[in-house]
């Protein structure tokens, strides 16, 4: 009996530890985002900063975020949106798109891996997300990021903070969404722009991100 009692204390101790040391002892990075490189002129297109309500940032509770609304000659319409988090504890939580769109009036219609091949260097695998509404489908290619590189997997969050929790290294992560509207309903031709825009975009990306030339 004192050996069962003593096994639960011993549990009780090491689950404390280790949850306070996933609670506090990431350090904090030493620098954020520098959205300002992303320049609004690129690929064709032409971008102009958009803001949402206080209301959306307060439930987006990000510590700082970006959207551009780019619109290329021909009429084509892309939309960038990144949040960052510089910790992932106390309710920084990032909003799942597979959440935050249905909420917003979009169906969700497939999501699948794409692998995007990046001109000198490794290419990288991220969510290729068809939504649809009662007027327009959009194709969404969304991915986040951290000191650990690329995150396709909402469950791997957890992981990644944890890793980098124990690793004492800093817990702050991105989300990268590009939005291409398929108006014609022609997802194939969206998905193209997308990737296309994409990769002129990449580099600038990872520039502006704090820690962008981890894991790709």
């Amino acid at each position: 009996m004192k050996s069962q009692y003593f096994l639960v204390i011993g549990i009780l101790i090491v689950g404390g530890f280790f949850g306070n040391l996933l609670r506090f002892s990431a350090n904090m990075p030493e620098r954020g985002p520098d959205f300002n490189l992303i320049p609004n002129e690129i690929g064709g297109y032409w971008g102009e900063e958009k803001f949402f309500t206080e209301e959306v940032y307060e439930i987006l509770n990000a510590d700082t975020t970006t959207y551009r609304d780019f619109v290329s000659s021909t009429g084509a319409r892309a939309g960038l949106f990144i949040a960052y988090f510089k910790s992932q504890r106390f309710g920084g939580s990032v909003h799942s798109p597979k959440h935050c769109l249905p909420g917003g009036g979009w169906r969700i219609e497939k999501i699948s891996p794409l692998e995007v091949e990046l001109p000198g260097r490794p290419s990288m695998v991220i969510n290729n997300m068809l939504i649809a509404s009662k007027s327009h489908s959009s194709v969404v290619l969304y991915w986040y990021q951290s000191r650990m590189g690329i995150i396709r997997n909402e469950y791997m969050l957890l992981l990644d903070r944890a890793r980098n929790s124990l690793l004492l290294r800093p817990n702050d992560i991105a989300i990268v969404r590009l939005t291409v509207d398929a108006p014609d309903g022609d997802i194939d031709a969206a998905s193209r722009r997308g990737v296309a825009l994409l990769k002129e975009l990449h580099p600038y990306l990872q520039q502006a991100l704090p820690f962008g030339s981890s894991g790709v």
